[in-house]
């Protein structure tokens, strides 16, 4: 089974996603969510994630950044940008 987090500020954005999919018959344990990059950062240095779903505009630490330092060492995780953000 694939771990997955998904990171968003908007805690209705996640609830929702978890709503209508279901990650565990595709093959996937939703292992977390965050409201900020910077947790979801420390989450994923300490912890096997093979996919980030994540918003690009948050505060205290963005998609972006987030990306950036998952990159820094796992050039494998997933990532996948959920926003409306233009």
């Amino acid at each position: 089974m694939y771990r997955l987090i998904m990171v968003d500020d908007e805690t209705m954005s996640t609830d929702i996603i978890q709503e209508i999919i279901d990650f565990e018959k595709y093959g996937f344990e939703l292992a977390a969510t965050f409201s900020n990059g910077k947790n979801a950062l420390e989450y994923v240095k300490s912890n096997h994630v093979d996919v980030v779903i994540t918003d690009i505009k948050m505060p205290v630490f963005t998609g972006i950044d987030l990306v950036k330092g998952i990159r820094e060492f796992s050039s494998d995780t997933e990532i996948l940008f959920l926003t409306a953000y233009p």
